[in-house]
């Protein structure tokens, strides 16, 4: 994607791929869900059924992360945030709502007051959306407060500045979201007895 970053400021890449590596790379970007979808069809023509839930969030979220990979700000901001998480909501709130239904029917005597809360955020998808949406704003503003400093100031607010250090420390603590949805995903793709959300 000639001119997309996800570096600001002084950050530096830790490598540059040569160019080969990069159409290498574009060339896979299209093969893995090809061969998902060959494998998909092979498994459907077995008799298992077609998971039409996960086909959606598998499209989605491709389009949306091909969709967003641009110079223009307003549209990166719009796919790769906005209808990205959109669809990761649609996912965590169905898989979640599966699991303590199960878990309700099965064992209520074991949910503790977290379970609870979120059995409760998750039930209403109004309230899900305004928990969720509230959380992601509250990121988003601490990130131009410490981080990237780019439109507050136009205000007319003085901005705290801080050290390289304490600007990593931020860095680090901000990205803990963005690291733990990955960690997410792989527990919620696990198609086990072990986990009835799927």
């Amino acid at each position: 994607f000639s001119g997309f970053s996800w570096f600001f400021f002084d950050d530096e890449k830790l490598f540059h791929l040569p160019g080969a590596w990069q159409s290498f790379f574009w060339v896979v970007y299209p093969l893995v869900p090809c061969c998902w979808l060959v494998r998909l069809l092979l498994v459907r023509e077995a008799g298992a059924p077609l998971n039409i839930g996960k086909l959606w969030i598998m499209a989605a979220h491709y389009f949306t992360w091909f969709m967003g990979m641009t110079t223009n700000s307003f549209r990166n901001l719009a796919f790769n945030n906005l209808f990205h998480g959109f669809s990761s909501m649609v996912l965590v709130r169905h898989v979640v709502q599966q699991r303590y239904k199960a878990w309700r029917q099965q064992h209520p005597d074991t949910m503790h007051c977290s379970d609870r809360f979120n059995d409760s955020i998750t039930s209403s998808p109004l309230g899900y959306f305004v928990f969720l949406a509230t959380l992601a704003s509250a990121e988003a503003l601490i990130w131009e407060l410490l981080v990237f400093q780019e439109y507050i100031p136009d205000y007319g607010y003085t901005m705290p500045e801080l050290t390289p250090r304490g600007r990593a420390v931020a860095t680090s603590f901000l990205m803990m979201p963005q690291l733990s949805h990955y960690f997410l995903d792989g527990f919620i793709w696990k198609m086990t007895a072990q986990n009835p959300g799927l």
